[in-house]
């Protein structure tokens, strides 16, 4: 429960950043799929290798930062 508690907090944060126009309205956007995520990788009896896990994580972590620096960058 405690990852889920902390994706909806880091949520919540960012949506009010977002708000008060501290951060952009895309990082909303990524801590959402983000928690998604979260809550389908944390839920589901995976039977996925670790090493597939690992760069599918990676690949989520890029994502959101590269979405979080676009949002800065375009004002997003």
């Amino acid at each position: 429960a405690w990852p889920w508690a902390l994706h909806a907090l880091a949520l919540l944060v960012g949506l009010s950043c977002a708000r008060l126009g501290l951060g952009p309205w895309l990082a909303v956007a990524a801590l959402a799929v983000l928690l998604l995520r979260s809550l389908h990788g944390l839920t589901l009896a995976r039977t996925v290798r670790p090493q597939a896990d690992g760069f599918q994580e990676m690949g989520y972590g890029l994502g959101g930062a590269l979405a979080i620096g676009l949002g800065y960058a375009l004002g997003l």
